[in-house]
């Protein structure tokens, strides 16, 4: 087994002839390398840990590249729907379903994430990191 870090979140998890991918994510900031998108759709069906916004924001256009599918909670799977993804394309996850994709057994666990509440807003809006990275912020909020 061959597991590939794409890069931030991204990884690639590879058995025998099986690939499945994992939160793809392209950066914003153009000078970073990232694979393309055809590339990335061809690397298997994708799972997506949670639903925020940046885990999904490349999801529509991987499909559209290639004739994969995409794991995701139900309030994921909302999202994609509202960005124009095919229901056949959506396979809904919940925890402790296993999913068989080739010789790769793939188990969901229930998880908790970050709560993005206005303290937490407030203190990341106003971090020196978000004022040096202001340009990619706008690119952000734009997508």
């Amino acid at each position: 087994m061959e597991i590939r870090w794409i890069g931030t979140a991204t990884l690639q998890v590879v058995n025998e002839d099986d690939s499945i991918l994992f939160d793809p994510f392209l950066p914003l900031n153009n000078e970073l390398p990232a694979p393309a998108i055809e590339e990335l759709a061809e690397m298997g069906d994708i799972f997506i840990t949670h639903g925020h916004f940046d885990h999904l924001m490349h999801i529509a256009d991987i499909l559209q590249a290639g004739n994969n599918k995409v794991h995701c909670s139900k309030e994921a799977a909302q999202s994609l729907l509202r960005d124009g993804v095919a229901q056949s394309r959506i396979v809904v996850v919940s925890p402790g379903d296993n999913i068989a994709k080739g010789s790769l057994d793939i188990t969901a666990f229930k998880g908790t994430h970050i709560r993005f509440d206005l303290p937490l807003i407030i203190k990341t809006l106003f971090s020196r990191r978000t004022v040096e990275k202001f340009t990619e912020l706008k690119a952000l909020l734009k997508a």
